[in-house]
């Protein structure tokens, strides 16, 4: 799976500049987001809906790096347990 479309397509809203940067305590850092996508992916299909890159992914992911952040997600509703399956990265 090629993801750097979807980075690329994450940093357009929420990177340095972004549309949405301000809203979210200030931009997001292309290791927040790959790391983001990363606890998104490896989520269980049965919480995650299938990854298209898309808007609804998009969400989805930037509100995992409010959580990463100690933020207040938007919209989703997800477990934090869900989140920390990956052992690579630390626990929110």
């Amino acid at each position: 799976m090629q993801l750097q479309p979807f980075y690329d397509y994450m940093m357009m809203f929420y990177g340095p500049y972004a549309l949405y940067a301000k809203d979210v305590g200030g931009p997001f850092t292309l290791e927040e987001v790959k790391e983001a996508t990363d606890r998104y992916l490896a989520m269980p299909s049965p919480f995650r809906p299938e990854f298209d890159g898309d808007t609804v992914d998009r969400e989805h992911v930037r509100d995992i790096v409010l959580a990463m952040r100690g933020q207040e997600p938007w919209d989703y509703s997800f477990s934090k347990n869900l989140l920390n399956l990956n052992p690579n990265y630390k626990e929110i």
